[in-house]
């Protein structure tokens, strides 16, 4: 479940800082806003983040789906969207949400690219660019030769008759 373990990190992340930022004496004033402030940003992005996700969504089959398609973008978002549609970039994300390669996954696996790439992509030449991606292709296809099928896992055939 997404949002449950999104959270628990919350939960975590928020111990983490506490732990970090206060001690058992001293003025609390200053850890305490940068606390609140660094944990309201967080919040506000994984909202945006999520929101996102289901905003972008292709389904239409409930009125959940819908609404969510259908309910106004935080400033914040509409702000992020629109440099993204532009540049491909992202302004500064919360390190602690989710990093520029998650919103990536999420967009281009919603098919919504950007109307052009970074200047600084667009510099590197086209044939370095086709090295590195026949590269990836090769460990990709070198890790998928080495995997093992499921089926030869000790004990499959026995798990599968009693499931």
């Amino acid at each position: 479940e997404p949002l449950e373990s999104t959270g628990i990190h919350l939960s975590q992340v928020g111990i983490e800082l506490f732990l970090q930022l206060f001690s058992l004496h001293g003025d609390f004033s200053a850890p305490r806003e940068h606390y609140n402030a660094t944990i309201a940003k967080l919040y506000d992005d994984v909202r945006d983040f999520v929101q996102m996700h289901y905003w972008l969504s292709q389904r239409t089959d409930t009125a959940f789906w819908t609404a969510a398609q259908a309910a106004p973008l935080s400033s914040a978002l509409e702000h992020r969207m629109k440099l993204y549609d532009e540049t491909g970039m992202f302004d500064v994300l919360q390190r602690e949400a989710f990093a520029d390669t998650s919103y990536y996954h999420i967009l281009a696996g919603s098919r919504r690219l950007p109307k052009r790439a970074p200047l600084f992509a667009m510099a590197t030449p086209s044939s370095a660019v086709q090295r590195i991606l026949d590269t990836i292709a090769r460990q990709n296809q070198t890790a998928v030769a080495h995997l093992e099928w499921h089926e030869s896992a000790p004990g499959f055939e026995s798990r599968r008759r009693t499931a």
